[in-house]
């Protein structure tokens, strides 16, 4: 891509910009000197009325100002008339001062035509070149003749001063150098605007793959904190399960307990009532005594044994030892029974 061709202060259109202001500063000129005519015109009219009445005299101020005071008010909307005109007049010429080419011819080394460029470029409709052209502040010439094809070497142009100027850009002046296929740009400019744009594409691509790859690594970092937050309630559900099934399991195998020890309370009950029942004077009992009446006791009920079987499987059954504790605690009670070692009881039975 070569350099972008340098334009001097006439190839840029001061001569254009120059008639441009000429025409402004000079239709503001004109419209003061008619304004300026026309309001002596009707001042001069106003004094001679004043003459032929015989109103100038030594009292001729006072007479003077009362007249003008009093005059018709339609003649300030005249002289507003006037200013209208003048004002659309100038602009009239202004605008047509402004659709002259007034810029110097310059050779540009590689021209493109315009519509063809603003296609390449993806921009389809006239409005849309214009705003293009203004947006990017794009250098546009004028040929001097029509480019053949595309694009074309050694083309003497003008430069478009007003192109990207707010008040005076014409989609006219566009659209007849356009079918004329002489409204061009510089090579230069155009192939700047390319590689701008495929910068401009490449960092926006840049900045969205970006942006996906935060995301995507934001998506990691919430399935992998899931992930981590399923395991953990997966270990406390499990957790939870075999604590459950060890408390059911626990809860069985209470009730299974508390089933056989209600089945050997009734065969133990009646044992500690016999004994203590039946125990003759001085009458210490041991505790193989007590297991064996228990055996004795539980051999004569078959109804027991029956439902132990049920129950268990097996018709044998030993009670536990705090059972026996309770049934020594029953005797001590009574003064039948005391540990080795310990000191005699009284017997109750022997009282009296």
């Amino acid at each position: 891509m070569g350099e972008k061709k340098k334009l001097n202060i006439f190839q840029r259109g001061i001569l254009q910009k120059a008639v441009t202001a000429l025409a402004y500063f000079g239709s503001i000129a004109i419209g003061a000197y008619i304004l300026d005519w026309a309001d002596k015109r009707i001042f001069f009219t106003t004094i001679t009325e004043a003459t032929q009445r015989d109103i100038i005299s030594a009292e001729a101020a006072t007479g003077l100002k009362r007249f003008i005071e009093g005059r018709d008010g339609t003649i300030i909307f005249a002289i507003i008339l006037i200013g209208l005109f003048c004002v659309v007049l100038g602009w009239l010429f202004m605008r047509w001062a402004s659709k002259r080419n007034w810029s110097w011819p310059v050779t540009l080394p590689k021209a493109v035509e315009f519509r063809t460029a603003m296609r390449k470029l993806g921009v389809t409709t006239p409005e849309d070149e214009i705003s293009f052209v203004k947006k990017y502040k794009l250098s546009v010439f004028i040929a001097l003749c029509p480019i053949n094809g595309d694009e074309q070497e050694n083309i003497r142009a003008q430069f478009y001063a007003f192109a990207h100027h707010s008040t005076f850009s014409e989609s006219e002046v566009f659209e007849r150098y356009i079918g004329k296929k002489t409204l061009c740009l510089d090579a230069n400019d155009y192939d700047r605007l390319i590689m701008e744009g495929r910068a401009r594409s490449s960092l926006e691509e840049s900045v969205a793959i970006a942006e996906k790859d935060e995301e995507i690594k934001g998506l990691r970092l919430a399935l992998a904190a899931a992930v981590k937050e399923n395991q953990a309630i997966v270990a406390e559900r499990d957790d939870l399960r075999g604590k459950v099934g060890i408390q059911d399991a626990q809860e069985g195998g209470r009730v299974v307990r508390l089933r056989k020890e209600r089945l050997q309370w009734a065969a133990l009950t009646p044992v500690a009532e016999r004994l203590i029942r039946e125990a003759p004077a001085g009458k210490i009992y041991t505790l193989p005594e007590i297991k064996k009446a228990f055996a004795a006791e539980w051999e004569l009920r078959d109804d027991l044994r029956e439902q132990m079987l049920k129950l268990t499987g097996d018709t044998a059954t030993t009670p536990s030892g705090s059972m026996y504790d309770a049934i020594k605690e029953e005797l001590k009670e009574a003064g039948l029974y005391r540990e080795k070692g310990g000191r005699p009881l009284k017997n109750s039975k022997g009282q009296g």
